[in-house]
Parts: structure tokens; C-alpha cells; sequence
């Protein structure tokens, strides 16, 4: 008998919150064990230099030989990625059961996420239903970068720390964030939203305690590097800054659209772990793209404070995703990278934003159509692979490069729409 999409709707609402949850993660658990699966073998059979079969398990490697990061061998991810790395490898005692166990790890920390993002979307009342559909599509759409890479463990610590922000539990928030950003640094652009939040509340003492905690937590976590060999303790924040135009990154996809008609890229060539383009042209672009950054972050937060002031009497928390996937968003598009799973980042905060946009049934289809280019783009990039007389693949990396940032201006849109409930006092001078 055919199973509808109405009768599913029909029956999960038939059913109580806990009995809903309890069949949600009867769907969920199965689907990530496949997905584990499926990408260890993939590591074992067709891609064995797959980050959690080569590099991670080399690290931690290094690590049981008694190296240290940064000044022994070079190592890109702040301190706190080492535990991410260790914890799968006490449980392992090979390559192969390594991993196995680090996709586990992540498929756990990949429920982490879907537990407080629930709590999160329960909190405003949203509709459960597309909530916990969009967390099973989101595995769809990231495949294996779900589980085969760390950067689920900053996600889900992000959200976790967003739970704990909403229930105004400031210092561990602040905590747990840190954590986020000694994983993957990502989360630091995150730091000033949440202080915003707390001064458009003027809570200027617990927004001062927020930078200040987040701070300190980072400091803690360098110290023994710091006492190893203070010149190369924050090696990983300048680890990147020679890199050049990685091939998925929105500058890039243009060069090589334009590369079809006329020669403006030299070649292809990996460093740093990934293709990167090569010539005179793509150098002048990887040079602007820092200060185009930085420029499009701090543009992001004034806006979001002049929205915050504007409204002063209403809820300033539920404008805290919003601004958050826009400062990402920003973040991405003017980076000299863009990684098949950064748009984990985004995605993972896109259920928040049916805070107040529940009913808009075209930014629904429109996050599927991103996450749908996002997954083809990958498949491409690392199947057929990007160069610079491969038409299609080039084509539909900068068509999911183009949706990305049509996906972050109807974003834009929407929260020049939002007025916070409560918002009593409106400056309109």
C-alpha cells in the first residue's frame, strides 16, 4: 500500500510530543548507522585518503608518538580537534575500526544536534513536523560529510550553545561556544551575535561576562602549547592566510565559468589539502577576498544592530539565528574556501529561521533547492573534479555558488520584514 506524505503528516500529529520524538530518532538512528556505513566502505574501497581515513588518523597517530601539534608537525584545526580525533582512536585499533568508530562519534554528535535544535524550534512553537524532516533531509544533502569530517562536532556544539543562550545560561553558552571554536574556528564570527543580542537586552555585564568567559576558555585550551613553544601556539590561525582560490569557493566558480570563454586561470593545482587555481588573476582575488570579508561581517552586524535598536521592546533572541546564518553566510561567500560541508554551518541553523517565517512556503523550497546544488556540487567536485576545460562540473559548482548567495539576500529580505513581537518601541526618525 502507498505510503502519502499527507498520511505521514497525519499520523505524526496523531501521536503525543515524547511518542513523535521516539519515532523521529527511529528514522534518525537507522539512516546515520546507513550513512556510516556506506562512507566506511567508501573510505576502505574507493576513497582511502579520505580525511577520516588518512589525516585524522594520522594525527592522532602523531599524538600517541608523543608530537606535539604546531611545533612538531603542522597541524590546521585549533587544539580542541585533537580530543575530537583521540576519543575514536582509544576505540579503535586499526585504520579500519578507526574509522568506524569516528563516524560513530560524529553520528552521535550529529543527534547531539537534532536533540537541542528540537528543543530550540519546540521553545517558539514550530512546526515539529518540517523540523525534524529538515534534520533527516540535511543528512541527504551532506551525505558523507555528515560523518566523515569534524565539522558536526562545531555544529552541534553551536546549537547546543544556543539552546543553553535562549534559557539565558550565559556562561556555560559561552563555554560551550569556545568549545565550538577550538574545533572549528568558524564559530569566533558567532561570539559578537550573541553579545549583540545581550546589549540590545542591556545586559551589558552579562555580555561582558560572555566575551570574557568564551575567552578565557579559549586561553585555557592553548596553554600547553603555549608553554611548548609560544611562536607557534596559534600556528592554525595563519595556516590558511597563503592559501589561495580553492575550487568550490564562490570567487572561484566565476573565474572558472569566465576560464570557458577566455583564459584567465594559469592551472589547477592541490595545496593545502585541496585544488586550488593558479595564476596572476586568481592571487589579485584571493588578496581582496580578506578585506571583502572582514568588510562583509562588520556590514552584517551593523545592520543587525540598527534591526535590534530599531525594535528595541521586542525579543531580541529570536533575531539571534537570523543574524548568526547571515554573519556565515557572509563569512563563506567572500572566503577563498568553501568546503562541501560548510554548508553543514548554514543548514543547521536554517530551522531556526521558521521562528517567524513558519508559512513561507518559497524559502522552503528554496533552502531544498540549495541543499539539492550543494549535494550535486560536491558529487561532482570530488567524483568528475573541477578543471579548467570540464565544462558541466564548472557550470553546476556556480550555479549552487549563485543559489548560495541568492539564499542569503531573500534571507536579508526576510529579516527586514521581521518586527519582534512586543517591539513597543519603534524608532522610525
Amino acid at each position: 500500500m502507498a505510503i502519502s506524505f499527507e498520511g505521514v503528516k497525519a499520523s505524526f500529529y496523531a501521536k503525543t510530543k515524547d511518542e513523535q520524538t521516539r519515532s523521529f530518532y527511529k528514522v534518525l538512528v537507522p539512516i546515520l548507522l546507513f550513512d556510516v556505513i556506506v562512507t566506511v566502505i567508501a573510505c576502505i574501497m574507493i576513497y582511502p585518503n579520505e580525511d577520516v581515513s588518512h589525516y585524522y588518523y594520522n594525527i592522532s597517530d602523531l599524538v600517541d608518538n608523543h608530537l606535539m601539534p604546531y611545533s612538531d608537525y603542522v597541524f590546521e584545526y585549533p587544539p580542541f580537534t585533537l580530543v575530537v580525533f583521540l576519543i575514536p582512536k582509544l576505540l579503535s585499533w586499526d585504520l579500519d575500526s578507526f574509522r568506524f568508530a569516528f563516524c560513530i562519534f560524529a553520528a552521535v554528535f550529529y543527534c547531539i544536534f537534532a536533540h537541542f535544535t528540537i528543543k530550540i524550534t519546540d521553545r517558539f512553537n514550530i512546526n515539529r513536523f518540517y523540523v525534524m524532516a529538515f534534520i533527516l533531509a540535511m543528512i541527504l544533502f551532506s551525505h558523507e560529510f555528515a560523518v566523515a569530517r569534524n565539522d558536526i562536532f562545531a555544529v552541534a556544539l553551536v546549537a547546543v550553545s544556543m539552546y543553553l543562550f535562549l534559557e539565558r545560561r550565559y556562561v556555560p553558552s559561552s563555554v560551550i561556544l569556545a568549545m565550538a571554536v577550538m574545533i572549528k574556528i568558524y564559530p569566533i564570527i558567532l561570539i559578537p551575535v550573541f553579545m549583540m543580542i545581550l546589549i540590545s537586552r542591556r545586559e551589558w555585564k552579562e555580555s561582558f561576562i560572555f566575551l570574557v568567559v568564551s575567552g578565557l576558555v579559549c586561553l585555557l585550551m592553548e596553554v600547553p602549547f603555549l608553554i611548548n613553544d609560544p611562536s607557534t601556539a596559534f600556528a592554525y590561525l595563519t595556516y590558511h592566510s597563503d592559501r589561495g582560490l580553492q575550487v568550490e569557493g564562490v570567487a572561484s566558480s566565476v573565474l572558472l565559468l569566465i576560464n570557458i570563454f577566455t583564459p584567465v586561470i594559469d592551472s589547477i593545482s592541490v595545496n593545502y589539502g585541496s585544488s586550488e587555481l593558479a595564476g596572476p588573476i586568481p592571487d589579485a582575488v584571493a588578496g581582496c577576498l580578506d578585506i571583502l570579508q572582514i568588510a562583509a561581517m562588520v556590514a552584517v552586524l551593523i545592520w543587525a544592530a540598527y534591526r535590534l535598536y530599531r525594535y528595541r521592546g521586542g525579543d531580541a533572541f529570536r533575531s539571534l539565528a537570523m543574524i548568526s546564518i547571515l554573519m556565515i553566510m557572509a563569512f563563506i561567500t567572500f572566503s577563498k574556501v568553501y568546503s562541501a560541508q560548510y554548508m553543514l554551518w548554514i543548514l543547521a541553523l536554517i530551522p531556526f529561521i521558521y521562528i517567524d517565517h513558519h508559512k513561507d512556503t518559497k524559502f522552503t523550497k528554496f533552502v531544498f533547492v540549495f541543499g539539492i546544488m550543494s549535494l550535486l556540487s560536491s558529487a561532482v567536485a570530488y567524483s568528475i573534479g573541477l578543471h579548467t576545460d570540464s565544462a558541466i562540473p564548472v557550470i553546476i559548482v556556480f550555479l549552487k555558488n549563485v543559489v548560495h548567495v541568492a539564499l542569503m539576500v531573500y534571507i536579508i529580505v526576510l529579516f527586514s520584514h521581521v518586527e519582534p513581537p512586543g517591539a513597543d518601541t519603534i524608532i522610525t526618525q
